[in-house]
């Protein structure tokens, strides 16, 4: 999905068991992070892994997120995880 709003409706009508985003929606750099509660209340539980393209590595991960990573290594290796860990 390309917006906040796609994304909800999608979740809506259809069940996730992980999400991946970025946190940039064209100018507003926070726009991900504050589309976060509803997509974690429609995602019922799935966590929610933020890929961005430059992380403030003294910026807490958003509240309501699984992780945060700007490596594409790192983002592999989260996904795993939350799925070993059964998270979601």
């Amino acid at each position: 999905m390309r917006t906040t709003p796609a994304a909800a409706e999608w979740l809506d009508a259809n069940e996730a068991d992980r999400i991946l985003s970025d946190i940039r929606r064209r100018s507003n750099a926070r726009a991900g992070s504050v589309g976060l509660k509803p997509l974690r209340e429609l995602a019922d539980g799935a966590p929610l892994i933020f890929d961005v393209s430059e992380l403030d590595p003294d910026a807490p991960t958003p509240g309501g997120a699984f992780r945060i990573t700007n490596d594409s290594q790192e983002l592999l290796h989260l996904v795993f995880d939350a799925l070993e860990r059964g998270v979601g």
